[in-house]
């Protein structure tokens, strides 16, 4: 509950700004970390998991095609956690 509690502010915040210009309820968006469990940090962290992994084999390669798709598939392989 203590995580809800910003969460509220901003849906009232939004609601309010909403009703003074006449707009409905349909019109709101609902804040991101309403629907995220995990902190920040904990995001973060999974990003960089992948490091050792991908970074590893790209700082091997001699290739700069393989290093360059090596590096890629690491940030890409971070977003998707």
């Amino acid at each position: 509950m203590e995580r809800q509690k910003g969460v509220l502010k901003d849906v009232v915040k939004e609601f309010a700004k909403n009703f003074i210009r006449g707009l409905g309820i349909s019109h709101m968006s609902l804040p991101v970390r309403m629907f995220e469990p995990r902190s920040t940090i904990q995001r973060v962290a999974d990003y960089f998991c992948f490091a050792p992994i991908f970074l590893k084999r790209a700082s091997k390669c001699t290739d700069k095609l393989e290093r360059f798709k090596n590096v890629i598939s690491y940030f890409i392989a971070g977003m998707q956690v």
